[in-house]
């Protein structure tokens, strides 16, 4: 059997598929390591414990992983890996790469949606998001306005609240706390859907 090359020094390979140290995945995504092996742990990303190292699927990056790699790359020339093979000719691998995490937290809807901008702005944006609708939806409620804006509100901001779940649920590394803001979103979209069923029957 052919033995898997390390390509870039940041992914390898493992078992025919490939990976990326947790430590790498953690700079790229912008999240402490410990919440990656946590969330590794908890079945939310796909990975794995190889001789005391963790490593994430590469294919839990963004479509755009190779351009990613490839920037930390440019951004850092002198990356250092070391590879040393294993008894089944898999490469391990691991760098001393300082990643460039800049893009993480640029603020943009594919960001929060994916639950990789920072907890606070998440939440805000859902919150005023979710007011702007409903001060839209009482100041139309007369004319026909209102109706789309109820409907607007129902599809947006259920995209939102998914966005913020995923953000507390990434991004909070306390186990409580990020249920606890979990159920905060919960209860303020059942308030959010309850207020435009009511401007729905009242109307």
């Amino acid at each position: 059997m052919a033995t898997p090359e390390n390509s870039n020094g940041i992914t390898i390979t493992l078992f025919g598929q490939e990976f990326i140290a947790a430590s790498n995945f953690a700079e790229i995504k912008g999240i402490e390591e410990d919440k990656i092996i946590y969330m590794i742990r908890d079945g939310f990303y796909d990975g794995r414990l190889y001789e005391g190292q963790w490593y994430v699927s590469k294919a839990e990056l963004p479509s755009n992983a190779d351009q990613l790699i490839q920037s930390t790359l440019d951004a850092n020339p002198s990356i250092n890996a070391s590879t040393s093979t294993s008894a089944n000719g898999s490469i391990i691998g691991s760098t001393n790469a300082s990643i460039n995490k800049s893009n993480s937290h640029i603020f943009t809807f594919e960001n929060f949606m994916a639950g990789e901008t920072d907890f606070f702005s998440s939440f805000m944006y859902f919150f005023f998001i979710n007011m702007s609708f409903v001060a839209l939806q009482l100041k139309f409620s007369d004319s026909g306005i209102g109706s789309l804006l109820i409907l607007g509100h129902i599809a947006y901001g259920i995209a939102v609240s998914i966005g913020a779940f995923r953000s507390a649920h990434k991004q909070i590394k306390d186990s409580f706390w990020a249920n606890a803001m979990k159920g905060l979103i919960i209860i303020l979209v059942c308030g959010a859907l309850f207020s435009d069923y009511w401007l729905l029957m009242s109307g």
